[in-house]
């Protein structure tokens, strides 16, 4: 996927509990993404 590869797959998308939904993503040069959503 263009360099980024999934971190803690086997933990999100819930790790927050059921209302929040994160996707942390790794780019192969060392970047590191997270991209939260809650619902209400």
């Amino acid at each position: 996927m263009h360099g980024w590869t999934e971190l803690f797959g086997s933990r999100y998308p819930h790790a927050g509990g059921p209302e929040h939904t994160a996707l942390s993503l790794e780019h192969a040069q060392g970047f590191e993404l997270e991209v939260v959503a809650t619902t209400p």
